[in-house]
């Protein structure tokens, strides 16, 4: 049985494409599950999670053309070439979204009317990453919020 060659790249499509409550749709600029309101006294608990996904989406579309590191797939292992190029699984959750973008998020969340606007908080953000650098990402927003009087 012969085959012809080929006569040009034929473009992948994922098996997974076929479902689509796999992906995530508009990262950042409308996330799906939209944070609940804030109900003055539970701020705290204000479900970072959707954005953060958001973040490490875009970031990965925006890294299409790099392959997975061969030293953490299948799983358990450790890449220690400081010049590796390739995506770490294990430092994915690491990325974050920047202040502007959790400042939309956030005002999102507030109730409508609030006296704070985007601006404003992304301030109140940046000024906590300079006050507390040691902070993760989570403590950092809960200090902005603090700084602001949401509690």
């Amino acid at each position: 049985m012969s085959r012809e060659p080929s006569q040009g790249f034929i473009h992948y499509r994922s098996l997974l494409s076929q479902y689509p409550s796999l992906h995530i749709h508009s990262p950042l600029s409308g996330i799906q599950h939209s944070p609940a309101k804030h109900s003055g006294s539970s701020f705290d608990q204000l479900d970072l999670k959707p954005l953060k996904l958001a973040a490490t989406h875009k970031w990965l579309e925006a890294n299409t053309s790099r392959c997975l590191c061969q030293y953490e797939i299948p799983g358990g292992g450790e890449c220690r070439d400081l010049d590796c190029q390739a995506i770490h699984p294990s430092k994915l959750s690491a990325i974050e979204p920047s202040d502007k973008e959790t400042a939309e998020y956030l005002c999102s969340a507030m109730p409508i009317g609030s006296q704070w606007t985007v601006e404003v908080v992304k301030t109140a953000l940046e000024e906590s990453r300079q006050r507390h650098p040691a902070f993760d990402f989570e403590h950092r927003v809960r200090e902005a919020a603090a700084s602001l009087g949401l509690r």
